[in-house]
């Protein structure tokens, strides 16, 4: 028997924050390009105060004639279950490895059914490691605490 065991992640409430997408069927170029990043924040739900992620994707920013083009914006807020992490430092790694893939896969959902009008093959927004994404943001957001200090 299949026991249901929920997440140490949950998605408690998503905003799509901006939607901007433009198809050119005719478009010569197929090539997809991301360029993503994103937020920590905090969201209140229900009057709680939860940890959430903003993620800012934008597809084809600088590249010619695309076959799609434009920028999303998605929040996600987040509970963490109480084997989240043995510490705060591992619970908010595992809620940023897990927000992320939730949210970025709501984008290239999101992307695949408003942009109907080209070819499927060429709307499919690439899977892509986030951990350099990860990894650059946590380089940033540490920059800039030693520059408070």
């Amino acid at each position: 028997m299949l026991m249901k065991k929920s997440s140490l992640v949950q998605l408690e409430k998503v905003w799509i924050d901006e939607i901007e997408l433009k198809e050119s069927p005719a478009g010569a170029n197929p090539d997809i390009r991301i360029d993503m990043d994103f937020e920590p924040m905090l969201a209140k739900v229900g009057g709680k105060e939860l940890k959430a992620i903003q993620i800012k994707v934008d597809i084809n920013k600088n590249i010619k004639n695309p076959k799609i083009r434009g920028r999303l914006k998605i929040t996600g807020a987040f509970s963490l279950g109480e084997d989240a992490g043995k510490d705060e430092e591992e619970r908010i790694r595992n809620l940023v490895i897990t927000g992320l893939n939730i949210l970025y896969g709501m984008a290239r959902g999101l992307v695949f059914q408003r942009v109907s009008s080209v070819d499927p093959a060429y709307r499919v927004l690439p899977v892509i490691d986030l951990r350099d994404l990860i990894n650059k943001k946590t380089s940033e957001l540490a920059g800039e605490s030693e520059e408070e200090v």
